[in-house]
């Protein structure tokens, strides 16, 4: 990882960031906190110690892509997508990817518009 940490993007939180590359860092869901802030479009947290308790934090943003490869996210953040802004892209896989093949399917089935890459659809 870098040495960007929870602490370090509290300083962010003012900016009006529209992409964030946070992969491969120390953060946490109280980093999370701060970015949820932004009007992030897009925003890459592969490889971090991020829950569903942070992914739930953007469920109302405006973010067009999340990358959540290597995460600790649950079944429970993949619910939360159906409430994600429309059209956005989600890449789910690696140790994120405890998936329930019959929730993505029910996912897919509410909202069409979302395109998950790393479950088997690119």
């Amino acid at each position: 990882g870098t040495d960007i940490s929870d602490d370090g993007l509290s300083c962010l939180s003012k900016y009006a960031l529209k992409s964030l590359q946070l992969s491969l860092t120390d953060i946490t869901d109280r980093g999370l906190s701060y970015v949820a802030r932004m009007p992030l479009e897009i925003l890459y947290l592969a490889g971090t110690s991020v829950t569903d308790a942070g992914i739930s934090l953007f469920s109302n943003a405006p973010l067009q892509a999340i990358g959540l490869n290597e995460t600790k996210i649950t079944d429970e953040s993949l619910k939360s997508f159906k409430r994600f802004n429309k059209g956005v892209i989600i890449t789910v896989y690696g140790k994120a990817c405890g998936y329930d093949e019959e929730l993505v399917q029910e996912i897919k089935k509410a909202r069409p518009d979302i395109k998950f890459s790393g479950l088997g659809e690119e």
